[in-house]
């Protein structure tokens, strides 16, 4: 078998023999026989970046954290070859079970078994797994079984005895309906670009936010998430799980410098959360400010909406401070019972207005009036200031003139 080239104090032998000369490229293939061809393709230690390596020691958990394109799913199908696989393909490597744990089952199947980069596309054929459909698992030439389990079902994972786990992230992307199928997101430049199921496309920073929120929020509660009779912890330490996706790339450079960044498009619908852990849902928001006034009875359960950014500028009462998130989202509030309750203007409780339960002016005719102003009372001029969202925050006025 080829060895690994260390020269130059690399890991990769691909990243040599890249660099290298012609000359030495084809020396090195020619010395290869036709055996050592066609299992060079499989040698992942050959063509593996250093990150997609195992480390050194003995360790318990691996954590991969990398923005798309990374090679996490490869690195991660990889290394369950290499502790289920032995010399040959019959032989028992070091594992026989294994756990694949997803968020959910066609998250691991299109990805982790099926994908691109996924168990079956790295395995060779002499080696490569049957994928039992109706018990959800992978089984080796050797023995060595691979069982699916997701998120939807912790409980699933209590019963087989795991000799090891790949577990992938969790995470949706900013767009319509993304929690129908959070692994699926929109790049004009990957041959996995889809929708999720039922999804308008349109971009839905919200849908991000509560999909995340209910992921703590379930973990948190003692009983999804039972604390351990065998080690000091909860069943799931929600402080080790990891979000799909942090990119290192600055923001608000990225997504805005696209001369820089091509993939820059994509973060509008995609899974990156940059730029949007400092937003608040309106309704924490709101009880903020309910709260920094003193009020203790109020309810925010019917309010839906996400605010990137909110400043009071001079120091004034609560009511102040609400009206233009009132205006600008669209809620009301309602006293009922000594509660004020803050709902959502939307229009599906429309009320049929009864003509004898209305108050009588002798200023109308009648009971109702349609009034149109005159065009000389119609503004003419509107301006608009604002700051720009995932932009450098700096204010910026438009202006709209009416005809004439």
């Amino acid at each position: 078998m080829p060895l690994i080239l260390t020269r130059r104090g690399l890991r990769s032998g691909a990243s040599w023999i890249g660099s290298a000369d012609v000359a030495v490229q084809d020396q090195f293939l020619n010395d290869l026989d036709e055996g050592e061809l066609l299992a060079l393709p499989f040698l992942f230690e050959f063509w593996a970046m250093d990150h997609q390596l195992p480390p050194a020691g003995d360790w318990r958990s691996w954590v991969i954290m990398g923005g798309r394109g990374a090679g996490k799913t490869r690195a991660g199908a990889e290394w369950v070859r290499s502790v289920v696989e032995g010399a040959k393909p019959l032989d028992a490597g070091k594992c026989r079970r294994v756990a694949l744990v997803g968020e959910t089952i066609e998250q691991v199947r299109e990805v982790m078994i099926f994908g691109d980069s996924g168990i079956l596309a790295c395995s060779p054929a002499d080696r490569r797994p049957d994928w039992e459909a109706t018990r959800k698992r992978l089984v080796w030439p050797n023995g060595a079984v691979a069982t699916v389990h997701t998120a939807h079902d912790p409980e699933g994972l209590r019963g087989p005895q795991f000799d090891a786990a790949w577990v992938d992230e969790y995470g949706c992307a900013a767009v319509d309906k993304g929690a129908n199928q959070p692994n699926k997101f929109l790049d004009l430049k990957s041959s996995e670009s889809s929708l999720p199921r039922y999804s308008t496309g349109a971009r839905d920073d919200l849908m991000q936010m509560q999909y995340l929120r209910a992921m703590s929020d379930y973990w948190a509660d003692p009983a999804h998430n039972p604390q351990s009779s065998e080690y000091d912890g909860v069943m799931v330490d929600m402080r080790r799980a990891f979000v799909w996706a942090w990119d290192v790339r600055p923001y608000p450079f990225f997504p805005n410098n696209r001369a820089l960044w091509s993939d820059g498009q994509n973060y509008a619908r995609g899974h990156w959360i940059n730029g949007r852990t400092s937003s608040r849902s309106l309704a924490s928001v709101v009880g903020e400010i309910c709260r920094r006034a003193g009020l203790k009875d109020y309810s925010t359960k019917g309010l839906y909406g996400y605010v990137r950014g909110y400043a009071v500028d001079q120091v004034t009462d609560a009511r102040a401070a609400l009206q233009p998130l009132m205006i600008r989202h669209g809620f009301d509030a309602i006293e009922r019972n000594g509660v004020l309750n803050f709902r959502m203007r939307d229009g599906v409780d429309a009320v049929t207005l009864d003509p004898q339960q209305l108050a009588v002016s002798p200023e109308l005719d009648g009971v109702i009036e349609q009034v149109r102003d005159a065009d000389a009372e119609i503004t003419g001029r509107v301006r608009l200031k604002f700051v720009q969202a995932d932009g450098n925050f700096a204010p910026i006025a438009e202006e709209a003139v009416l005809a004439g």
